[in-house]
């Protein structure tokens, strides 16, 4: 009995060193997160920079990376060739007013951000294309 033990763990040992065999939960999946394909379709821009101003200074810069929500990948696809427009836009808007509370105390105002950045897009590719907007990350930087 020991001697079979033995020897399926020698087999199981080489196999892992060969990386034959690997271990991963249950509930892992080959994609970070996965998305129904009958559900919205999103596209991921490139990190966008807001300004924290202080006395006439920058103070330092928020980094921020928008999702796009769309119905369905038509719009998808007729706002990534004009994304150079919606990029501008939202540049101009997060560049125009603070994206923080107004008492600078409590952080980024996500819903008042989120409502400027929709009606920059609707300005900017027109209405009903974005469905909405998701701020994925956000993180300050000098």
């Amino acid at each position: 009995m020991f001697n079979q033990f033995y020897k399926i763990s020698l087999i199981l040992i080489a196999a892992l060193m060969l990386g034959m065999v690997t271990f991963e939960p249950a509930y892992a999946s080959s994609s970070a997160e996965e998305v129904p394909e009958d559900g919205p379709v999103y596209l991921k821009l490139k990190p966008i920079t807001a300004p924290v101003w202080k006395n006439g200074r920058v103070r330092y810069n928020i980094f921020l990376t928008l999702n796009l929500e769309f119905s369905d990948d038509d719009k998808k696809e007729i706002v990534r060739k004009r994304l150079p427009k919606i990029r501008n836009a939202f540049l101009l808007e997060v560049h125009d007013k603070s994206i923080l509370y107004k008492d600078d105390k409590r952080g980024i105002d996500f819903v008042r951000l989120r409502k400027r950045l929709m009606a920059s897009a609707e300005k900017a590719v027109g209405k009903d294309m974005v469905r909405d907007i998701l701020v994925v990350e956000a993180f300050s930087g000098k």
